[in-house]
């Protein structure tokens, strides 16, 4: 059969088009459904957890802020979860504090222009920059204090120009303020302020962006250009006990899913974070926890593990997570078993225990330590708050374990404990024999007995 090659060609390549702009067409309409689901999936937990709280509620959250800065609590969306949105880190907090979308969010050269009628300026050194061959450079160096600046009730937000910024240009085009980003700055009851921000230049690529470090004195590298004051943001003295959960895992797991994409990486992230939510089962925004000072507060468990995320609070101590090496801390290694009861103990007014052995010396040379050891199976009942002994013997050559009683029953004691991976809560059954109080590990997953608890000499 003869037939024409080239019309056939022809009208293959023809069908070949369309079928792959229709397919092109299906991709697109694809993408832009995913775009809109996981842009409605941030909006709505945002909402979900945007609040209004009172003065104490909002110095209790500012106090979470500065008191656990080594898991700082993010309020970005993760899709903007790099060192290019400071400014929306700032505005985000701010607004998640007061319970209400008050500042808009903007470029940090532009964020007091924008939102002046919910700040005002007291603080301005903007004279001492001028432009230089197209560079903002600081001409008059001051030296201040911010506690002579600022008064401890108030919110504060810095407005500073960093050294090594990439924003020059579009600061000097638009006109704007001299300040290339901003930051949070929250007061502690010590009299030190510390600011919230995302830091510019992270040390390592795996680094999370989000900050709270010492600002009593700026850095080097930044220079202060603005302070305001958030209006109709008075804060107590004294705020409630709360503590800002991350629902999300760490930046390092976060990563490889956003800061791709080239221009199309906000819609490209927004995407990718939804998918890592419906994965994982995470929040982007943090839980508010009421931190009781007589009770044990578990911790959401959402956004993975890992070392220093902490598990739950007792009587308001934290008890955290421990896997990978553990460093020198003011109160131990951290953070290891004999690390949590050691900061207890001086959350109960005894002295830091930090040198003075491991876990079983907590029994066997109590009385070093300022306490009173009583022996397992012996007359004397534990009481909360008690520490309980894990150990063999005093010459079997092991540091045995410690935790802290926090409940005792006639049938039972319950102890939270740290560096038990994800164990931190446990109940021992317990039996009164002839007048004796014994704590049995039989039949549970724990290889050492009990050799006693330890109670502080009063």
């Amino acid at each position: 059969m003869d037939f024409d090659k080239e019309r056939v060609m022809r009208k293959a390549l023809k069908v070949s088009v369309v079928s792959g702009g229709v397919f092109s067409g299906l991709m697109g309409i694809c993408f832009i459904v995913l775009f809109l689901l996981g842009r409605s999936a941030t909006e709505n937990e945002w909402q979900s957890k945007l609040k209004k709280h009172s003065p104490a509620e909002m110095r209790g959250m500012i106090d979470s802020l500065a008191g656990f800065r080594s898991d700082p609590a993010n309020f970005l969306p993760l899709s903007l979860l790099d060192d290019e949105a400071c400014a929306a880190s700032v505005g985000n907090a701010v607004n998640f504090i007061l319970g209400e979308n008050r500042l808009k969010i903007v470029p940090a050269w532009l964020f007091y222009r924008t939102n002046q009628s919910a700040l005002n300026l007291i603080y301005d050194r903007s004279e001492d920059f001028r432009i230089e061959e197209g560079k903002i450079v600081e001409i008059r160096d001051r030296s201040f204090q911010l506690n002579d600046i600022l008064k401890p009730n108030g919110m504060y937000i810095l407005g500073y120009h960093y050294h090594f910024t990439q924003s020059d240009s579009k600061i000097i085009e638009a006109g704007a303020d001299k300040n290339s980003h901003v930051m949070l700055l929250l007061n502690r009851a010590d009299g030190h302020w510390r600011g919230y921000h995302l830091i510019h230049r992270p040390s390592e690529e795996r680094e999370n962006p989000v900050k709270v470090e010492p600002i009593d004195e700026m850095p080097k590298e930044l220079d202060l250009v603005y302070i305001w004051q958030v209006k109709d943001a008075e804060l107590p003295e004294k705020g409630d006990n709360l503590f800002l959960a991350n629902g999300f895992p760490p930046y390092e797991r976060i990563l490889p899913w956003i800061n791709h994409g080239g221009k199309f990486e906000y819609y490209f992230d927004t995407i990718s974070v939804w998918i890592m939510n419906k994965f994982y089962g995470t929040d982007q925004f943090p839980a508010v926890l009421k931190i009781s000072d007589r009770e044990v507060v578990p911790v959401p468990d959402r956004g993975g593990l890992f070392h220093g995320k902490i598990l739950a609070f007792y009587k308001q101590v934290p008890i955290y997570y421990n896997h990978g090496k553990s460093s020198d801390g003011k109160y131990g290694r951290e953070f290891q078993c004999v690390e949590f009861v050691n900061r207890f103990l001086v959350s109960q007014g005894h002295g830091n225990l930090k040198k003075t052995g491991h876990a079983d010396s907590y029994f066997w040379k109590a009385r070093e330590k300022g306490l009173i050891a009583f022996p397992n199976n012996q007359t004397e009942k534990p009481k909360q708050d008690d520490i309980l002994v894990f150990d063999e013997s005093d010459h079997d050559g092991k540091p045995g374990h410690v935790a802290v009683i926090n409940l005792v029953t006639n049938s039972f004691v319950c102890f939270v404990q740290q560096n038990v991976g994800t164990q931190w809560r446990k109940c021992l059954p317990m039996s009164n024999n002839n007048g004796k109080w014994f704590v049995d590990t039989g039949g549970s997953n724990i290889p050492i007995p009990v050799a006693g608890w330890a109670r502080r000499s009063r």
